[in-house]
C-alpha cells in the first residue's frame, strides 16, 4: 500500500495510489497460484515414487556384487558366487 502526501492549504491529505493495490493484488495472485502448485507436486511425488524399503544393503567381498536382503538377516549368500556377506555400512 502505498500512501502520498499531497500538501493543499496547510493540510497534509492523504491519498491511496490505485495503481499499487492492482500490482499488490497480482502478486498476492501469483503467490497463490504458485503456492498450489507446489503443494500439487508435492502430493503427486509422494504418491508416485517408490517407498523406502527397510531391506540392508550387502556388497560381496569376491564378485563385488550389490544386492538387498531382509532386515532381520546378519548374514546373507551372494546370489551370484554364493559367499555369505555382511551387510554394508556407508
Amino acid at each position: 500500500l502505498a500512501i502520498v502526501y499531497v500538501k493543499a492549504d496547510d493540510d497534509v491529505v492523504l491519498e491511496r495510489v490505485r495503481g499499487v493495490s492492482r500490482d499488490w493484488d497480482v502478486t498476492c495472485m501469483c503467490n497463490g497460484v504458485l503456492a498450489g502448485l507446489v503443494r500439487m507436486y508435492e502430493f503427486r511425488r509422494k504418491r508416485f515414487e517408490p517407498e523406502p524399503t527397510e531391506d540392508r544393503l550387502f556388497r560381496c567381498g569376491d564378485c563385488r556384487y550389490v544386492y538387498t536382503d531382509d532386515p532381520d538377516v546378519d548374514q546373507s549368500r551372494c546370489p551370484e558366487c554364493g559367499r555369505f556377506n555382511t551387510p554394508f555400512v556407508f
